[in-house]
């Protein structure tokens, strides 16, 4: 993957600048810094999530350019976003996904072509996994 000057903004403000990152195939690097200094939105911007827009720069992997593709698109190219720490969920599948589609509408709708909510009245059933923690990644 390969950044090359990168401008992002959101909601009018710019929140990155200048931006340039190389990681070659095979290499793993880790972002650190303080509270508030970029690393979530550089991660989230990677994977294409609103409300952060590229105004400057580009994003490549692979060779593709990432600009332009939506999320699901740079999921199919094996770029995905996970959190150190698991989220606790205490949620059958069905609540979970109505939650989701409570929290994030219609955002998310493009993913898998199809509707969280005629999903979630569909789905019943126990907790996660059976499990009270469960580590949740794309």
């Amino acid at each position: 993957m390969e950044i090359k000057n990168l401008d992002v903004e959101a909601e009018g403000k710019r929140i990155l600048r200048g931006i340039n990152l190389k990681i070659g195939k095979g290499e793993r690097h880790v972002l650190m810094g303080t509270n508030a200094s970029g690393k979530t939105t550089l991660a989230l911007t990677i994977m294409g999530f609103p409300p952060y827009r590229i105004t400057r720069g580009q994003i490549t992997f692979g060779g593709k350019l990432l600009n332009n593709l939506q999320i699901d698109e740079r999921a199919k190219l094996g770029i995905a976003l996970t959190f150190q720490s698991p989220l606790k969920v205490d949620l059958n599948f069905a609540q979970f996904i109505s939650e989701i589609e409570t929290k994030f509408g219609s955002s998310l709708e493009p993913i898998g072509n199809y509707t969280f909510s005629s999903t979630s009245k569909r789905l019943k059933g126990g907790l996660l996994r059976g499990r009270r923690e469960a580590p949740l990644c794309s």
